[in-house]
């Protein structure tokens, strides 16, 4: 909902022109490149992934509230940027958890399904995108942070469970 939704966005919102649109994809590139080379091999290294993703995915949804709620054009910027980076961050955390649950006899089937299940989100996200923003250009926003509180409840119950056992 959020990737389909952006570029048009600030096109129809903003009055952003394609070369404003390549400046800002540019830098994002290069906020991608830093905060996953640097921050999430971090991460990687230094904490438990488990608990740690809970946290980004917890930012995720908060700088995607932000998003939402600002109307100023810098603001809305900014807290795009905070995403952008968390987003960089989140996806190799996710994979790398993914991996440890597989073992070397299912590695490619549980790695298959990640991506699998990527792909099917991104075609729903789009086709999910479209509608909602008809009712309101914010809202795929807006839905898009409920998402990641979302996957955020669904891994702490998922974690809380695995305790158990």
């Amino acid at each position: 909902a959020y990737d389909q939704c952006f570029n048009y966005f600030i096109k129809d919102q903003f009055q952003f022109n394609s070369s404003y649109n390549g400046m800002l994809k540019a830098v994002v590139g290069f906020i991608s490149l830093l905060a996953n080379t640097t921050i999430c091999v971090w991460l990687m290294k230094h904490t438990d992934l488990k608990k740690t993703i809970l946290y980004v995915l917890c930012l995720g949804g908060c700088f995607l509230l932000g998003v939402t709620f600002f109307t100023e054009m810098l603001p809305f910027i900014v807290m795009n940027l905070l995403f952008f980076a968390i987003n960089a961050i989140y996806i190799p955390l996710l994979q790398d958890l993914c991996a440890q649950r597989s073992n070397s006899n299912n590695s490619d089937m549980v790695m298959g399904f990640y991506n699998a299940m990527k792909s099917l989100g991104m075609i729903a996200g789009a086709l999910f995108a479209g509608f909602i923003y008809e009712i309101n250009a914010r809202l795929s926003f807006f839905f898009a942070a409920l998402f990641f509180f979302l996957a955020m409840l669904l891994l702490l119950i998922y974690y809380q469970k695995s305790k158990a056992k």
